[in-house]
């Protein structure tokens, strides 16, 4: 049963394609920005690291910080194979992320040279870029449409 006539579904499935190309083009922008804010985050706390506290806290929270970026690449290409594929089995979704965060942990427990504390705060890293960009991203809606009731107020 057609509701509408052939040329409007037409138009109406061409917008849809048009509509889902530019979703999964802010979706790829939103990875690379979010990787792009977590490894410019890592350094720059780095940098701050390795003057306040010295050479191996830094090392710790450096590799805390690797493992976040490696992490966060993990998620995005596991959402991707959600894309892909429209579902995915339960137990396999997360298990190979948790085993990095745990393995991480251990690893910087188990070595003497390592700080478990800078580790975890490394590995956190990715978290405070979701928080910039989603700041952001907040703050540009807010300004480019002022008259939409977006504030707290």
């Amino acid at each position: 049963m057609k509701i509408l006539p052939a040329k409007s579904q037409e138009r109406l499935q061409q917008h849809s394609t048009e509509t889902q190309g530019q979703s999964l083009a802010e979706y790829a922008q939103l990875k690379r920005q979010l990787l792009f804010t977590t490894i410019v985050l890592s350094l720059g706390i780095a940098a701050v690291v390795l003057v306040t506290y010295g050479t191996q806290i830094t090392l710790s929270y450096f590799l805390g910080a690797w493992v976040g970026v490696f992490y966060l690449r993990m998620l995005a290409k596991e959402v991707d194979r959600l894309n892909e594929q429209g579902r995915t089995s339960g137990f396999r979704l997360g298990f190979p992320r948790l085993a990095l965060f745990v393995t991480l942990m251990l690893v910087a427990a188990r070595w003497n040279q390592l700080h478990i504390v800078p580790v975890f705060l490394g590995f956190l890293t990715y978290k405070l870029a979701i928080l910039v960009v989603g700041l952001q991203d907040w703050g540009t809606s807010t300004s480019v449409h002022p008259s939409s009731n977006n504030s707290l107020t």
